[in-house]
């Protein structure tokens, strides 16, 4: 009984007496009239407790709902974010159960029957499941190198901490594909690049120790030899000069000087300074221009893209045409470079913009150049947006095409 009940008990007993001496009541009415009024008061402090008590429930209840859809809200937004990342990851909680996964992380189950998965019992690539188990034992951040249908990935595991203490691990899947390809690509560049400098090195090398000997006194080897030198200075110059262009064009927004020109006008520019070394291999050259001549693009580039085709043309031909043609569509503007050459064969054409790559070694070699000239073609036309292609058959010839949109 609560204090206020036993405070209006007694109030009741004095009340009880004072009626008793006053009115001189029965003995039993004044208790009956004590238990009535005892039995009023008792009902209505239980009901202001019944309803003090349903208000309580009423706000804890609210509390809850607003706390649970807070959570349900959170839960989605985590969800949601975990499936946006781009890369397989896992969540798992204090206990090692596997808590979240994204599309990515599912494509590794083996099934996608929904049940529940931990560190010891998952159905996930066995490479995946050693990550797992590493990931929850060793309560550590670290990296680990795996492979996965032939795929290379690198899983990243990060522990989650709260209040100090150890309450899950988080892992996350990157493919390595590019990233080694580019590693490779670099490396082999690196290679080709060391390669290329060190044969026109050797050769002045070579030729400046027999100068300078002191028994060394013939006129006419000397020349023969200094000329040597002249070019082998020309192609190292050339190939610095190239890697450097490379370079600009290799960055994520190369720099274009984009203007509307008539690129008929520039075509036959770049043709001119080239008709001595045409003429002298007893070629033609055939300017099939048609279409638009206005396009929008980097002019001195382009020029340099018109330069490399033209000069590789002559490069491989001993006889025939060669043809630079220009043709339009609603939409794009095509341009043609045309050899009757050796050509090459098929498989070789998916390696034609390789840096350094060329299909007659030899006769590359003979004819100079620094090996980039397609490569940088190629860098060139995919800064402008454009694509190239090439179509080659042996002792036939071969044509390149590019198609940049008119703008």
């Amino acid at each position: 009984m609560d204090r206020h009940k036993l405070s209006a008990l007694f109030a009741l007993l004095i009340v009880s007496l004072a009626l008793e001496s006053l009115f001189n009541l029965p003995v039993y009415l004044v208790i009956l009239l004590l238990i009535i009024a005892f039995g009023f008061i008792w009902y209505s402090s239980e009901i202001r407790l019944a309803a003090d008590v349903r208000k309580n429930n009423e706000n804890l209840l609210h509390e809850l709902k607003t706390s649970s859809s807070d959570s349900h809200l959170k839960t989605k937004q985590l969800l949601t974010i975990v499936s946006s990342i781009p890369f397989p990851l896992l969540l798992l909680d204090e206990m090692g159960k596997i808590v979240i996964y994204n599309t990515q992380a599912l494509a590794f189950r083996h099934s996608d029957a929904k049940i529940e998965l931990d560190y010891l019992h998952n159905d996930f690539d066995p490479a995946i499941q050693e990550v797992i188990k590493d990931a929850f034992i060793l309560e550590k951040e670290q990296e680990e190198r795996i492979r996965i249908d032939d795929v290379d990935y690198q899983a990243y595991m990060v522990p989650v901490t709260s209040h100090g203490r150890f309450s899950g691990c988080l892992i996350l899947l990157q493919d390595m594909t590019k990233a080694l390809s580019g590693e490779k690509m670099q490396k082999r560049f690196i290679a080709d690049a060391s390669h290329e400098l060190k044969t026109p090195i050797s050769v002045i090398k070579g030729m400046s120790e027999i100068l300078i000997r002191d028994d060394f006194n013939d006129p006419e080897a000397q020349k023969d030899f200094l000329n040597q030198i002249n070019s082998e200075v020309q192609r190292l110059e050339s190939i610095v000069k190239d890697l450097l262009e490379l370079s600009k064009l290799s960055v994520e927004q190369p720099i274009l000087h984009r203007t509307r020109i008539d690129f008929h006008e520039l075509a036959q520019n770049v043709c001119k300074p080239l008709m001595p070394l045409i003429n002298e291999k007893g070629l033609k050259l055939n300017l099939d221009l048609k279409g638009e001549a206005r396009l929008f693009c980097d002019a001195q580039k382009m020029s340099q893209v018109l330069n490399n085709l033209l000069v590789n043309a002559v490069k491989y031909s001993d006889s025939g045409t060669i043809t630079l043609r220009t043709f339009t569509t609603d939409d794009d503007y095509y341009i043609q470079v045309q050899d009757e050459g050796c050509g090459f064969n098929v498989n070789e054409q998916s390696r034609i913009f390789e840096r350094f790559y060329r299909v007659n070694q030899s006769r590359a070699r003979a004819e100079g150049g620094s090996g980039l000239g397609l490569a940088i073609v190629k860098s060139v036309i995919d800064a402008h947006g454009g694509v190239i292609e090439v179509r080659s058959e042996l002792n036939v010839g071969t044509v390149f095409t590019i198609k940049l949109n008119k703008l």
